[in-house]
């Protein structure tokens, strides 16, 4: 049988270890008696976080960009913050094109700092059929460590200057996503920011409950399947060295928690109903419109991809019946600060 994995771990059917590894015999058959004692002393702290009339101003204002109108301006007219110019442009280090400096048709608004400090602000006053070339260094902080701090050569050719024109945050702005008016977008918007943090603040609660375990509980992971969670993770030819030595690490870890909430699961007696599989199908076919008979051939023809969605289900209930026997307090945060501590997940 094959390794299912799901989410941050893996669940491992027991028929499997019993057959092929007697190491994992051992861990298997003592894990849940440890989980018993230390649950009542598991003490997490969950963020939380309030979505104000702030937030969901910013929210609607980033949804205006995707209606805002490019008005074209005479080819004598300079280009000035907040105007957009269309470019081509190639990046290029020690003389060398680098595939993430290539832009092509790229509509950038000046003053957005959608790109690295200096390549708007070196835009400002060109015109239509302008050609510039920037010479700017990647901030050290880059978040592609390979380019972090580098000095680069932009060559940009300017195709067009333009007028940005976004929409007003009015009734009309409500039309365009649906809904019947400013009022009903108000409420939709933050009842989907509400969602996010509280997916946010969830997803690092299970973070804190995993660290618990993988540090509370000892026991041996199997080397066969450390192993082939460890091809799964490094199938990717081109995946960089360090990346492979790390990837060993979080193998161990998801195996060996996969181990604990499997067993648990099954002492517990957690089970999955066919409508809790359907309707975890049925929430990706909504997020393929157009895609739905490629899914459903998909599951249909792959039973292992099947199983994954049991397993992620199991996780899930598994996870829910863990902290529902743990000491939990919650700790308000900033928007901000839940953000900042959920991105800081490694």
């Amino acid at each position: 049988q094959q390794i299912r994995g799901i989410g941050f771990l893996l669940f491992v059917p027991m028929c499997f270890i019993r057959r092929r590894t007697k190491e994992g015999i051992y861990g298997v058959i003592s894990i849940f008696y440890t989980i018993n004692k230390i649950t009542k002393k598991i003490k997490i702290e969950k963020p939380t976080s309030e979505a104000g009339e702030a937030e969901v101003k910013e929210a609607i204002d980033n949804l205006r960009q995707d209606y805002k109108e490019f008005i074209a301006l005479s080819k004598t007219t300079a280009a000035k913050k907040n105007n957009a110019v269309l470019i081509d442009a190639v990046g290029s280090i020690d003389g060398k094109e680098f595939p993430e400096g290539k832009v092509t048709d790229k509509q950038l608004t000046l003053g957005a700092n959608e790109f690295i400090p200096g390549f708007e602000d070196g835009l400002i006053g060109v015109k239509a059929g302008d050609k510039k070339t920037l010479d700017l260094t990647f901030p050290k902080e880059y978040w592609k460590k390979e380019l972090a701090g580098k000095k680069v050569k932009f060559d940009v050719t300017v195709k067009e200057v333009s007028d940005v024109k976004i929409p007003a945050v009015d009734d009309e702005l409500a039309k365009k996503f649906q809904l019947k008016d400013l009022k009903d977008l108000n409420t939709k918007v933050k009842e989907s920011i509400i969602k996010h943090y509280e997916d946010m603040s969830h997803n690092l609660v299970k973070k804190d409950l995993f660290d618990y375990l993988d540090k509370q509980i000892k026991i041996d992971t199997p080397k066969s399947l450390v192993e082939k969670e460890l091809e799964f993770l490094n199938k990717n030819p081109d995946t960089p060295k360090e990346t492979i030595e790390k990837n060993r690490e979080l193998s161990i870890r998801r195996v060996k928690i996969g181990l604990i909430l499997s067993d648990f699961a099954k002492k517990k007696k957690i089970e999955i109903s066919k409508e809790e599989v359907n309707t975890e199908v049925g929430k990706q076919l909504r997020s393929m419109p157009g895609q739905e008979q490629v899914l459903l051939d998909y599951y249909k023809n792959n039973p292992q991809a099947l199983e994954s969605i049991r397993g992620k289900i199991l996780e899930d209930k598994s996870v829910e019946l863990l902290l529902k026997e743990s000491a939990m307090t919650e700790k308000k945060v900033t928007p901000k600060e839940l953000t900042n501590l959920f991105q800081s997940i490694k």
